[in-house]
């Protein structure tokens, strides 16, 4: 079943979750530390909390989206943010 607005906006309100493009590095950290985008379940996969998607099944699967994140990044600083 497809995420909802409805969805989001409850997820949002359930985690306190504000305006990421102004908000500050603690409260970013408070959020991830608080499973509000990711969590790891019973059989150390790291799902994504709101889709409840599978995001990193492996060691090795997380090591390829660390690089990825990091490739972003790059794009963030090279764009001045």
């Amino acid at each position: 079943m497809p995420v909802t607005i409805q969805d989001i906006k409850e997820h949002r309100e359930h985690f306190g979750i504000g305006d990421i493009t102004d908000m500050d590095i603690g409260e970013y950290k408070r959020l991830l530390d608080g499973g509000a985008f990711f969590w790891i379940n019973h059989n150390e996969i790291i799902r994504h909390t709101l889709s409840e998607e599978y995001i990193a099944a492996t060691p090795e699967q997380v090591d390829a989206l660390i690089e990825h994140l990091k490739q972003f990044k790059e794009k963030m600083i090279a764009a001045g943010k």
